[in-house]
């Protein structure tokens, strides 16, 4: 076995020139044994193995590298090139047919197989070890062989026999015993050994390690180790370094590499340094530094990745969210003309020279045959309007111009007067922050939220380090969102219903009270009407509840109740109110007003069954009672009555509704 592996290395320089025919244009031998990833990324389209007894090849299907060009395997490992000289290594299509012992059995007497010239494995013309599983006819023995598969090698996957006529592996039943192919790649054990070679038995240039299924001697990587007879020229590892063609250190955490710059030996092509020293690529851990996430960018015309991607800030490499590598795909060149934009080409800052369209794939501009348009450069000199000059505005929290500057006639963007662009500074030192604390709204004006306020640049924020900044003001002003509603009263409030079981009743206790005391009114001229006036807020399915009395605001709200028909503010009124809630529930009590041109403004401190009771002309005084007091006001009623700010009346459902400004009550 050693004086087999030994010719591996007598042929390899034949084998490097063969394999430069092999590899696809803009590939050379060179980029064959490294790629600078320290892995290779195999393309899309799977080769099968060419080995052939001229020229030599590939015994396993391979890829190739759409980086480098090398021939690799599927998980990005280098494929084995064997020489046309080696006839049992590197593969299931590797093997030298002897066209003169032709495999016939006693049960077949015309197999078309041979057997290989070197290690007597059953193969086709081709050198294509062969499935003798479809001759048929076996006797099988008495004895049963166990499976013998290794992923690496091939064999058999279930037990077999062996046929007492022609010895091929064969079923209890006399149909042949199918082969299954190995891939090549070997599992390399926990344990290294140290390179073994020596002059007199030869050994292993490089520490390695054992396949743990066939114990085949491999590198890290599952490749296998080239076994050196002890004749090598370049026996313990004194190489010829071919010092014309340096390569770079290329050593990355995650990927491995070579540490050290190196060369490639002329004799048996491995890596050594300027002095001949035997160099060995060191392991990387696999591990990946990945960079935010990148969206897929792949257009037809311009290519790029097709589903989302990392970038290993290392290496370079790119990755999906599973770790899989993610390779860029080209495009067509070809646009797919969109918009059409007249020339926008300007001396001073360049553009198209002429009419494009927009791309609808990729959005960079192309004519209408679709082929890229170029965006031609300006000549960075402007034509400042020195009619609108702008002064200096740099502060060191928020940056600017620290110059007088103009706006470009031709494009609009910033210059000095001399027609070079103006540069707006970055800032140098952070905000100087004031806290604006909270705000409630009030019926005179918004509130807002608290928030932070810079004294230089005068720029606001949500956070005390300025990196929240607002944007709008209506991120954080408070407005007042109640309402209220008058209505006819249908339904007596639960809290009064035993003392005023019905509407008359509280009808009538409100009028009693009109009429009660010094009134202003004469019971036989008298006329009333009844309300429902009620405070409300939308809920969280944008419908009007009435608001809880716990939740009234405490200042109270302004009214303007409407005219009863046919009156004025000519007219006497006086306005009753019951209390519904809290301990003086059943209450009446009588409410100042003013007399407006649409009504009559009143201020409530909580809100249920309202009476106008009025009549027509009004005398030279009247006495408005309000609780227990009595105030004089003069032959005007607004004139007694308290003040307010004027609010609008709006209608909703078919009850008068006031739109008010209320604060929120907060929890």
């Amino acid at each position: 076995m050693k004086a087999l592996r030994s010719r591996k290395l007598a042929a390899l320089a034949l084998a490097v020139v063969l394999l430069a025919g092999l590899l696809p244009v803009g590939a050379s031998a060179q980029t064959q044994t490294i790629c600078p990833s320290g892995k290779h990324h195999p393309g899309e389209d799977l080769y099968p193995a060419n080995w052939n007894s001229t020229t030599g090849g590939y015994g396993y299907d391979y890829y190739y590298c759409t980086v480098c060009g090398a021939v690799c395997h599927a998980n990005g490992i280098s494929a084995q090139f064997v020489d046309p000289t080696n006839g049992c290594s590197g593969g299931y299509k590797c093997h030298v047919p002897d066209l003169n012992d032709p495999y016939v059995t006693a049960c077949n007497s015309n197999t078309g197989f041979y057997y290989c010239q070197a290690c007597k494995k059953v193969v086709d013309a081709d050198g294509t070890i062969a499935d003798v599983s479809t001759l048929g006819g076996h006797a099988p023995g008495d004895s049963q062989k166990p499976a013998d598969y290794k992923p690496c090698i091939g064999g058999y996957q279930s037990s077999y026999y062996i046929c007492t006529k022609c010895q091929s592996p064969c079923k209890a039943d006399g149909s042949g015993a199918p082969y299954t192919r190995g891939t090549g790649i070997h599992k390399p054990g926990s344990t290294q050994y140290p390179a073994d070679w020596n002059s007199t038995d030869g050994g292993y240039k490089v520490a390695y390690y054992t396949c743990e299924d066939c114990g085949q001697a491999c590198d890290i990587d599952g490749i296998p180790e080239t076994f050196v007879g002890p004749g090598n020229a370049c026996d313990a590892g004194h190489h010829t370094p071919k010092m014309d063609e340096k390569h770079e250190a290329d050593y990355t955490v995650c990927n491995g590499g070579f540490e050290s710059e190196w060369y490639e030996c002329t004799q048996c092509h491995e890596p050594c340094d300027a002095n001949g020293n035997l160099l060995v690529r060191k392991a990387g851990t696999g591990k990946h530094t990945l960079s935010e996430k990148h969206e897929a960018d792949y257009t037809p015309c311009n290519g790029g990745y097709q589903r989302d991607w990392y970038e290993c800030e290392v290496c370079g490499q790119s990755f999906d969210d599973a770790g899989n590598t993610v390779e860029w795909k080209p495009g067509t060149g070809k646009h797919t003309p969109g918009d059409q934009h007249e020339l926008n080409y300007t001396p001073c800052d360049g553009g198209v020279k002429s009419e494009w369209f927009e791309c609808r794939e990729c959005h960079q501009p192309c004519d209408a045959e679709g082929n890229e348009l170029k965006w031609e450069q300006g000549t960075g000199k402007h034509t400042p309007n020195k009619d609108e000059r702008n002064d200096p505005n740099y502060t060191l929290c928020d940056g600017g111009f620290q110059g007088e500057w103009y706006e470009c006639k031709v494009c609009g963007q910033p210059c000095d007067v001399s027609g070079e662009a103006a540069v707006c500074e970055e800032p140098e030192a952070p905000h100087k922050m004031i806290e604006r604390t909270e705000q409630a709204p009030t019926y005179e004006s918004d509130g807002h939220l608290a928030y932070w306020e810079c004294e230089v640049c005068r720029r606001m924020f949500h956070d005390a380090d300025g990196n929240q900044e607002i944007g709008d003001w209506e991120e954080i002003v408070l407005r007042l969102t109640m309402e209220t509603a008058i209505e006819d009263l249908e339904t007596v409030p639960e809290t009064v219903a035993e003392k005023y079981p019905t509407v008359e009743d509280i009808l009538k206790a409100l009028l009693e009270k009109a009429l009660s005391g010094n009134s202003a009114l004469k019971k036989e001229n008298t006329n009333s009407v009844l309300m429902d006036v009620s405070l409300r807020i939308k809920n969280a399915d944008n419908e009007l509840i009435p608001v809880d009395p716990e939740n009234f605001p405490k200042e109270g709200v302004e009214v303007l109740l409407p005219y009863p028909e046919g009156t004025n503010r000519t007219d006497t009124f006086v306005i009753t109110h019951m209390i519904t809630s809290g301990e003086r529930a059943g209450e009446i009590e009588v409410l100042r007003y003013q007399a407006e041109a649409d009504g009559l403004r009143v201020r409530f401190t909580s809100m249920s069954p309202v009476c106008i009771a009025y009549q027509a002309g009004a005398p030279s005084t009247v006495t408005i009672i309000a609780g227990d007091t009595a105030a004089e006001s003069a032959s005007n009623p607004t004139t007694g009555a308290a003040g307010g700010q004027t609010l609008p009346a709006l209608l909703l459902g078919g009850a008068l509704v006031m739109a008010l400004a209320v604060p929120k009550k907060r929890k």
